[in-house]
């Protein structure tokens, strides 16, 4: 074969992996190479000989894969932005992707905003011959085996060695490279565990400062400060301008093929001083709470293996046991669809953002057939579809082309999540405490302020900055989104009534609605924004 690269990222053990040896390996072992490539990756090759292209992605789909046919011609790219671009793809808004995300915030695995342009789902690979295309899985996370042997102090050294390789193989230049520092769990871990090892330079770390506002966590961060010296700055954000500066109209410039259903406004002035640092890598702790955060269905997995000492001392954590009983045994063991057939029969079915006729999006889970909630749960944290709407409608992709900066999640190593798959659900949930086993890991490493926390930042209050920086009046009064029968007026009326009267509970479905339709007008009747 005589492959052409017609764009791509491959990357191996921390060294440049050429297009030629993959190919020469793919000849040799077939798809099976893909699994034995280390980092994140998205590529397309075509072979002029046969006229075929092999595409790829990732496990976890960090690197986006597009692609779009006309004309029995196909164009790949890592970007929506460039294939529509080209003369022959038309600008045509996807009506029921436009739907699910108003309804459920994500789309279907294979989909994107637009009409034929489609994305490739995290894990997959394709072959186009002869104008047909083949697309298929050959990441199978659901095959591993969860080793109830292993004992806590050996899953503590197995995730410290997998750990350092994870962050250590995402590192090419110290001194181009920046590390993120929340003050969560997550990130906090990553600087503290690379700051034990012996290094000639300090590492530079950046933080948002949100001075009083409540998801500020500058307390958290100046404990890491306190026990590592770290070269810190700290990056005032509680007071943008979301009226100009950090406007949607701005944001959209940056990202304009996705709505923004996750703030990430408040990011950028910090991505700002990395770029300006010279920094070409960001390391973040994007992916802790994937992996290793576990689930209440902890209860139901020690019941079903008769651990009823354990089942007893975890239940005692709870003020109001018998429904946790109720939620994550019971209902498990009737299965799913005779405990919705009781919830509608006792009229407490649950309600979507929208109307009721919006088709449910499927995750892989489902489709495979997962029955067992503990395994499922596991699953759809790395494999969902909100999962996976979520990784490429994110601020790192559109960063990496804006600011030349490209984000790297060691928590998102494929050895790091096979294994984090692996554990006992005991050691990811337990005594009413999440990430169980990396709490373990980080004793005597980070600061047991940080370790033991039980608290998480929460970001409405940096929404409701954004959203009382926009003319409510005047975008949602005739939105294009109730024109085109995607939701009625009254439900978006419900939710500014109750955003007005400080009822809110859920405000990120009114950010949902804003950013629908501030999308739609943005790439399809922009000029309907001025003065908004």
């Amino acid at each position: 074969m005589s492959w052409k690269v017609v764009f791509g990222h491959i990357s191996a053990n921390n060294e440049t992996y050429s297009y030629k040896e993959f190919c020469l390996d793919y000849e040799k072992r077939g798809v099976s190479t893909l699994l034995s490539l280390k980092g994140e990756f998205s590529f397309a090759l075509f072979d002029p000989n046969t006229k075929s292209y092999f595409c790829a992605r990732d496990p976890l789909g960090v690197k986006p894969l597009y692609y779009t046919k006309v004309n029995e011609k196909y164009h790949f790219s890592s970007t929506i932005e460039d294939l529509l671009k080209l003369p022959s793809v038309h600008n045509i808004p996807n009506l029921d992707a436009m739907k699910s995300m108003l309804s459920q915030r994500r789309v279907n695995y294979e989909e994107t905003m637009y009409k034929n342009i489609y994305r490739l789902p995290p894990g997959h690979f394709m072959i186009v011959e002869e104008a047909q295309e083949h697309i298929e899985r050959y990441w199978f996370p659901e095959k591993i085996k969860i080793d109830y042997s292993i004992s806590e102090e050996e899953a503590v050294q197995k995730f410290k060695k997998l750990f350092a390789e994870a962050i250590e193989s995402r590192i090419t230049n110290l001194k181009e490279t920046a590390f993120e520092v929340s003050g969560g769990l997550d990130s906090s871990s990553v600087v503290s565990f690379l700051s034990q090892k012996d290094y000639t330079s300090i590492l530079d770390s950046y933080s948002m400062d949100f001075q009083a506002l409540p998801c500020d966590e500058s307390r958290y961060v100046n404990r890491i400060l306190d026990k590592y010296p770290l070269n810190h700055q700290k990056i005032q954000v509680d007071k943008l301008d979301y009226s100009e500066e950090y406007s949607l109209k701005n944001l959209y410039v940056m990202s304009p093929n996705w709505p923004i259903t996750l703030t990430f406004a408040m990011s950028l002035p910090m991505l700002y001083k990395m770029k300006q640092d010279g920094k070409k890598v960001v390391i973040t702790g994007q992916g802790g709470d994937h992996i290793f955060t576990g689930s209440l269905f902890v209860l139901y997995d020690l019941f079903r293996r008769f651990k009823w000492i354990s089942l007893y001392h975890e239940l005692k954590h709870h003020t109001k046991p018998w429904l946790k009983i109720k939620s994550y045994i019971i209902k498990p063991l009737l299965g799913e669809r005779l405990t919705k057939y009781i919830l509608v029969t006792m009229g407490k079915t649950k309600s979507n953002l929208l109307l009721n006729d919006v088709e449910y999006i499927e995750d892989l889970s489902y489709k495979i057939g997962i029955t067992n909630p503990i395994i499922r749960n596991e699953l759809d944290m790395v494999t969902s579809a909100g999962y996976s709407t979520m990784m490429d409608s994110c601020l790192f992709h559109c960063a990496e082309g804006y600011y030349d900066i490209e984000f790297r999640h060691p928590f998102f190593d494929k050895e790091l999540v096979e294994f984090a798959l692996s554990l006992p659900p005991e050691m990811k949930y337990k005594n009413k405490t999440i990430k169980w086993i990396l709490r373990k890991a980080m004793d005597g490493i980070l600061p047991d302020k940080i370790r033991e926390r039980k608290d998480k930042a929460e970001f409405s209050e940096v929404i409701i900055q954004q959203i009382d920086a926009i003319d409510l009046d005047t975008l949602l009064k005739d939105p294009y989104i109730v024109k085109l029968g995607l939701i009625e007026q009254s439900l978006i009326d419900k939710y500014r009534k109750e955003y007005e009267e400080k009822t809110s509970r859920y405000i990120v479905f009114l950010w949902t609605i804003i950013n629908m339709e501030y999308w739609y007008r943005y790439n399809f009747e922009k000029e309907t924004l001025e003065g908004i």
